[in-house]
């Protein structure tokens, strides 16, 4: 069994384990779950009576749950350490490897533990946890930076052809924004009543961001993007 004193608990969104794994119990209100580094536990806490004419006690049902781990070797292995039930020997604890010659490392920030090479990252599910796939985690960390990587473009590109990206009737249709919303909208702004045909007629983008409708910003993204693969 390892010493788990420095390890640090799982957030609740990535532990690998469910409290009713470890507690058969019938509890169905006041129940809250902390995760520890320590021993699991269930504490039962009397609040005091719910009001001063009631006789009966409010009882917070407190579960503290071992599921901790330590990120060691130069971030290439992940140490896990959980209770997956109350009988003998229902500790788990295993490594996770990073092996290969690579970039990725395991971390952690606020949000939990995630894997990244220092541009891309993926912050891991508690199915990761359980089931490491070293190679669908990277896939996942891949496809979320090259969306950062778009968005940041798109947004360079509006900044700095703003007066250049014609929005058209479509582009608003296409992000989402409702036909009707969108006509009262030019009507009130811009003063013009769109008809079927001059769908395909637009208006400079930066006229629509000075309006600051987050409706308009969303028609200026899906223009800008439009426009923006038009360009390579």
């Amino acid at each position: 069994m390892w010493n788990t004193k420095y390890f640090k608990p799982f957030n609740l969104q990535q532990r690998p384990i469910c409290w009713t794994d470890l507690f058969n119990d019938n509890v169905r209100r006041n129940w809250y779950i902390y995760v520890v580094n320590s021993n699991s536990k269930r504490v039962d806490v009397d609040c005091g009576r719910y009001s001063s004419r009631c006789k009966y006690h409010k009882i917070e049902h407190r579960y503290y749950i071992h599921a901790c781990y330590r990120i060691v070797n130069k971030g290439k292995t992940l140490k896990v350490s959980f209770d997956r039930n109350l009988q003998k020997n229902g500790r788990q604890q295993y490594n996770i490897n990073i092996g290969g010659e690579n970039n990725w490392i395991f971390k952690d920030d606020e949000y939990g533990i995630y894997i990244t090479d220092g541009k891309a990252d993926y912050h891991l599910q508690s199915k990761d946890i359980l089931n490491f796939n070293f190679r669908q985690c990277v896939v996942h960390a891949l496809r979320n930076y090259s969306r950062r990587l778009e968005e940041k473009l798109v947004n360079e590109f509006i900044v700095s052809n703003a007066d250049k990206i014609k929005v058209t009737m479509q582009d608003s249709l296409n992000a989402g924004n409702c036909e009707a919303g969108t006509i009262g909208f030019i009507q009130r702004y811009f003063g013009i009543n769109p008809k079927r045909e001059d769908y395909t007629i637009g208006i400079q983008a930066d006229k629509l961001l000075a309006t600051g409708n987050l409706a308009a910003k969303r028609a200026v993204i899906i223009a800008a993007q439009r426009q923006y693969m038009e360009t390579i």
